[in-house]
């Protein structure tokens, strides 16, 4: 959860509302502000912004300091010619969507690299290599985009189960053991049916692999690893998931393509093997698609 949006959501005082009207009107100088400055300037006392802080989830200022900056220099990052929630508008002709598409998702790609960390990379990796089966739970858009991570990923053996209703979702659960690993999609990371998906599979002691959007969220709680997708869109005022879905698209081919790392020969063989078994129909005219045997 963002700054702005803990602010909306915690219930302040009328004071402790000066004081976050004031950091954000400050927040470009925030990494000067002291509790003295800010109670001076809010006519409060440094235990008011302290108790402040602490309504909003963090330990003391100097947390919440050090969280909102680190908030503000990602999101002054990347689009800052383009807007993911309205890219274009009527006045632009059908070459300039093109071209603006084209940017959105170069701007999207270059936002999740930033987000993606070696150390959360690599233990996602680690539990999907060691897993039995990957159980993938996503809803609407985000089945689309894990169904093409599990085509992948059964083109190397790798066993993925992914169900497009709650119902089966569930039944999925109760047949997976702790020697399998999840896959939990959200944006928002409150989507009800993915929280009692996410509660079943923590008590069933099976790894969760959480991709979600930055800032705190009720599903994170769930996961024993936690990928970033590029958080820059509304939750409804917007043309489409055209940021969101590029991101995720991005940290599942990210995945799959660690996975095939790991045993990169054995893999790629097994890959090259299983398509020419299964897609003998498959051929072409142009010199270029076709193999040299």
């Amino acid at each position: 959860m963002l700054f702005e949006q803990r602010l909306n959501e915690a219930k302040l005082t009328s004071s402790e509302k000066d004081i976050g009207d004031y950091i954000i009107a400050h927040k470009y100088e925030l990494r000067d502000l002291s509790t003295r400055n800010i109670a001076k300037e809010t006519f409060t006392s440094s235990a008011t912004i302290v108790r402040f802080s602490k309504k909003l989830g963090y330990q003391g200022f100097n947390e919440l300091k050090e969280d909102y900056i680190k908030e503000l220099e990602y999101i002054q990052a990347h689009f800052i010619d383009i807007d993911s929630n309205i890219p274009f508008t009527e006045n632009n002709n059908i070459m300039e969507v093109a071209g603006i598409m084209s940017a959105l998702m170069n701007e999207s790609s270059k936002d999740t690299l930033n987000l993606i960390h070696h150390d959360s990379l690599q233990k996602a990796t680690q539990l999907i290599i060691k897993a039995e089966y990957i159980h993938m739970f996503a809803i609407e858009n985000n089945l689309c985009i894990a169904q093409n991570f599990k085509f992948k990923m059964l083109r190397i053996q790798k066993k993925v189960s992914l169900e497009n209703t709650f119902g089966n979702q569930m039944y999925t659960i109760f047949s997976s053991s702790p020697h399998d690993c999840a896959i939990i999609i959200s944006y928002s990371g409150e989507t009800n049916s993915l929280l009692r998906i996410a509660k079943q599979l923590k008590e069933r002691h099976i790894p969760i692999i959480v991709i979600t959007s930055l800032g705190d969220n009720s599903l994170k709680k769930y996961a024993q690893c936690v990928l970033t997708i590029s958080t820059r869109e509304k939750l409804h005022s917007k043309i489409a998931n055209f940021t969101t879905e590029y991101s995720i698209e991005l940290i599942l081919n990210t995945l799959y393509s660690c996975v095939f790392l790991h045993n990169y020969q054995k893999n790629l063989d097994t890959k090259i093997s299983i398509t020419k078994q299964l897609e003998i129909s498959r051929h072409s005219t142009s010199y270029t698609l076709n193999e040299n045997e």
